[in-house]
């Protein structure tokens, strides 16, 4: 992203605040300062940073702002609006982890049970526990990392779940480090755990998130995505090409990511989801807490002393939890998680102390922040937005 996307992300933000009244401490911004946002906003869509965005922003559980920019579908000239349909990428982990607690609650899953009791032939799965596939500490390698060429294979192809399984269990090589030892961002852990979701409830995930886990949040536009439903206002992915302009992303099976990147939706509905989320109608207060508690190792120790790396640029100071980044920003409290998928990028953060949550959405490789295009999935919101957020509050 060049320097006019920095200024316009920096802007959309301004926007967030203007319509939140500066949360609860700060003084509103002069809607002025919006119409140069809005201007800023657009301008960072016509300058070929990504073809569509979409941007919404709720305080005290009610959406305040909820806009398009650009267009969703190039070829038909289908503008950008708040319904508009976004693949979601990593934003679904935290939706995969609300349907293992919802499973919890019914005394069907144990938080420390071991993976083999699910899959009884998983190398290693007596070692490695549901908590720990939740807190990316299971040490299992993540499948989404193609670098060796032993573990080369086609994305394209629609493959059961068992095949995916089976793949992640002979994946080279297997694991990072011993289970519980370190913490290390695994797509295979969530895959996985979208699998015990299956093999418990003897329903598809899709299935099951549609009915157990949606309706708590009222969300009506979210869904496990597929290569073959027809989804009304649904946008199209693209990539940036190296001498400006975009081409169609690469196709990806969506029984790849599974449980670990497969959903779509809107900005309203993320917005919802978070609200009902923090508010304990997805998942039981004590589960909800520890759904935002920072992971811990088998010694006791905070995963974050423990990181192994994975060749990305260096992570922000954060803990993990199930599904969750947890950050302090500048004092206030930061929950989110960043998504990257062929095609597509999108944040949601809530700051619980302020009441605020924000959502954007993009239909690009590199269109959310000047991250993107270098990490598959984003690994913390801008610092500019933050910056902003905070002052103004």
């Amino acid at each position: 992203m060049g320097v006019s996307g920095k200024h316009s992300v920096v802007c959309i933000a301004l926007a967030l605040m203007a319509f939140t009244g500066g949360a609860q401490a700060g003084p509103a911004l002069d809607k002025r300062v919006f119409a140069k946002v809005d201007d800023a906003a657009q301008q960072w869509v016509t300058s070929g940073h990504t073809p569509g965005l979409a941007v919404g922003v709720m305080l005290d559980g009610k959406i305040l702002f909820a806009k398009g920019y650009g267009l969703a579908d190039l070829e038909n000239s289908t503008p950008v609006t708040p319904d508009t349909v976004f693949r979601i990428g990593s934003l679904t982990k935290q939706f995969t982890a609300a349907a293992v607690l919802t499973l919890v609650e019914k005394g069907q899953v144990s938080l420390d049970a071991p993976l083999s009791d699910y899959f009884p032939e998983f190398y290693l799965g007596r070692q490695v526990t549901v908590r720990q596939l939740l807190t990316h500490t299971s040490g299992i390698s993540a499948y989404s990392d193609r670098t060796n060429p032993k573990n080369s294979w086609d994305y394209r192809s629609d493959l059961s779940t068992a095949q995916m399984v089976d793949r992640i269990e002979h994946f080279y090589p297997p694991y990072q480090f011993p289970p519980g030892s370190a913490w290390h961002y695994s797509n295979s852990g969530y895959f996985l755990l979208g699998a015990i979701v299956e093999k418990v409830s003897g329903r598809s995930l899709a299935e099951y998130l549609r009915q157990e886990v949606f309706p708590r949040a009222g969300l009506t536009n979210t869904a496990l995505d597929d290569g073959v439903a027809v989804v009304p206002h649904r946008a199209s992915g693209y990539e940036v090409t190296p001498g400006g302009g975009y081409r169609r992303a690469d196709f990806l099976s969506m029984t790849v990511p599974g449980g670990a990147g497969a959903m779509r939706s809107t900005i309203s509905d993320l917005l919802k989801w978070h609200e009902a989320l923090f508010s304990g109608r997805v998942v039981s207060g004590a589960l909800f807490r520890e759904m935002i508690a920072p992971a811990r190792l088998s010694d006791g120790r905070l995963a974050s002393s423990a990181r192994v790396a994975s060749g990305e640029p260096p992570l922000p100071d954060f803990e993990y939890g199930f599904g969750l980044f947890i950050a302090k920003v500048h004092g206030h409290r930061r929950i989110n998680h960043n998504g990257g998928i062929n095609g597509f990028n999108a944040t949601l953060n809530t700051y619980p102390d302020d009441h605020l949550t924000w959502v954007a959405l993009s239909n690009s490789g590199g269109g959310v922040s000047a991250r993107d295009a270098k990490l598959g999935t984003i690994s913390g919101v801008s610092e500019e937005i933050e910056e902003i957020l905070i002052k103004e509050n």
